[in-house]
């Protein structure tokens, strides 16, 4: 069995140190791959438990930067055709602001910015200024 034969059918990586043990068992018992892994992963189920929760959690990662980029990119088409730039609150929908508050990216102008820039009352971002919060969030600014 490969390593990679073990890293699809155990859905654990493992390394190369740590295969050749697993190898050497393998290859004393009369188990086929699949049988074998079976056996393997309830023999560590905690350590497969924990792979799987590792990558549920990458999975997740990814399709969030993802969806960040497609709404950074929404953005951007918006800002290049000039003009006077909406507002964010008024410009994404409410599934894409949702998620923007999900990961700490604020669309209302704190009270802090609201005195240093003599607003009276409470005022949104624009796109722009959104757009820019993506890619710092996204490390690309």
């Amino acid at each position: 069995m490969l390593q990679s034969e073990f890293k699809e059918r155990a859905g654990v990586e493992v390394t190369s140190k740590e295969f050749d043990a697993i190898h050497i068992v393998y290859m004393e018992s009369d188990l086929d791959k699949d049988e074998f892994c079976k056996t393997w992963c309830k023999m560590n189920a905690s350590r497969v438990s924990k792979a799987k929760e590792l990558a549920k959690s990458k999975e997740e990662e990814r399709k969030l930067k993802d969806s960040l980029i497609e709404i950074r990119n929404k953005l951007s088409s918006e800002v290049i055709n000039g003009g006077n730039l909406p507002l964010t609150i008024a410009y994404l929908s409410d599934k894409e602001l949702t998620l923007l508050e999900k990961v700490g990216i604020e669309i209302q102008i704190s009270k802090k910015e609201m005195v240093e820039y003599g607003y009276p009352f409470q005022r949104f971002h624009d796109i722009s200024d959104t757009r820019y919060k993506i890619e710092k969030y996204l490390n690309i600014a």
